[in-house]
């Protein structure tokens, strides 16, 4: 059995949630499930539309999730809003998605609710709802891009982009469960939300927080799975990896022409 886990609102499903969920239901091979963590309103409609014994559809809300964007979400900094001085003493702002925490929360949130409220097992792998499914997959396709034994995480990682500061490409993550590292590993992600921390971090979307965290296990020893190790200076590694059989990310020039 292989978890998959996503996360949209409405706007995001009108977008390209919607592709995704047709191309899922169209190609993922049994033993395959997938879970959308939904915010906002018209979930409804979502769940008549895709609700089946593998597509399940569920709200994000929590608790920890509901405070975190309540304390948090009148702060314009906290959503990417960005105030600079130009040359004449002017204040302008501007937003800047690598600051925007609020829109890049709802990863972390999904995650740690799959793990100890719907109790979902063995692997779990995320898997950004901008993704188009291009043919037919099995749990037995998905085995090596899966982490194994002693590793925590499998990513698609980056040297050179995006400039100044790379990070990792975070469409696709997988998990493993059985590792208690890795539940070490989640559980310092999420506490960096609740506690604030992530706002002295140097940058404050997923990726980069991923990144920050996965260094820090890897200086104590521990191991992940880069995907994209022979790809780590490109831009969207994922299409140069064996996922790209399997799945487009539409990312750039690509996703505004899916869209």
């Amino acid at each position: 059995m292989k978890n998959f886990i996503s996360s949209m609102n409405f706007v995001l499903y009108k977008k390209y949630g919607e592709i995704f969920l047709n191309s899922w239901r169209k190609f993922a091979g049994k033993n395959v499930n997938l879970t959308i963590f939904f915010e906002g309103d018209n979930l409804n409609e979502v769940i008549n539309n895709f609700q089946s014994d593998s597509i399940k559809i569920v709200d994000i809300y929590s608790n920890e999730y509901n405070t975190f964007r309540e304390i948090y979400t009148n702060f314009s900094e906290a959503r990417g809003v960005k105030f600079l001085i130009n040359q004449n003493k002017e204040i302008k702002a501007r937003y800047d998605y690598r600051y925007d925490a609020i829109r890049f929360s709802f990863k972390i949130f999904s995650i740690y609710k799959s793990i100890h409220e719907l109790k979902l097992i063995n692997n779990l792998i995320w898997i950004d709802s901008d993704v188009v499914c291009k043919t037919y997959f099995s749990t037995e396709d998905l085995y090596q891009f899966i982490p194994q034994n002693n590793e925590i995480a499998s990513y698609l990682g980056r040297k050179a982009y995006p400039k100044p500061n790379p990070y990792s490409e975070c469409g696709f993550v997988g998990y493993n469960l059985e590792n208690k590292s890795t539940l070490n590993f989640i559980e310092d992600f999420y506490n960096c939300y609740i506690s604030g921390e992530i706002f002295t971090v140097k940058e404050w979307h997923d990726s980069y927080i991923f990144d920050f965290f996965r260094m820090k296990y890897e200086s104590k020893g521990e191991s992940f799975l880069n995907l994209s190790a022979d790809n780590i200076n490109e831009d969207h590694p994922f299409m140069y990896t064996k996922l790209g059989i399997y799945f487009d990310h539409l990312k750039g020039p690509l996703k505004n022409k899916e869209n």
